[in-house]
């Protein structure tokens, strides 16, 4: 073997952090991907308006609203892929 030191990193790879494909949206509470071919393939309005969540963390803030005494909101309509987040 050669004294040239070996490289962990390939060289060849981008500095850049990897893209989000496009269409597909980021939960606001655990940043899970949500989109066609993600465990979570449909996106709902953050009840507080802050973006978009997963079904499983809609849920997890309507509990939470339940326990904290609040009137618990009602499920938001499916996201409009239309309307801007």
């Amino acid at each position: 073997m050669e004294d040239q030191p070996l490289h962990i990193v390939d060289l060849d790879e981008p500095d850049e952090p990897p893209t989000v494909p496009t269409g597909v949206l980021s939960c606001h509470e655990c940043t899970i991907l949500i989109g066609p071919g993600y465990l979570e393939s449909e996106p709902f309005p953050h009840p507080q308006g802050h973006g978009v969540v997963c079904g499983q963390c809609l849920e997890s803030l309507m509990r939470r609203a339940l326990r904290a005494g609040e009137a618990a909101p009602e499920p938001p309509p499916p996201w409009d892929p239309r309307q801007r987040r």
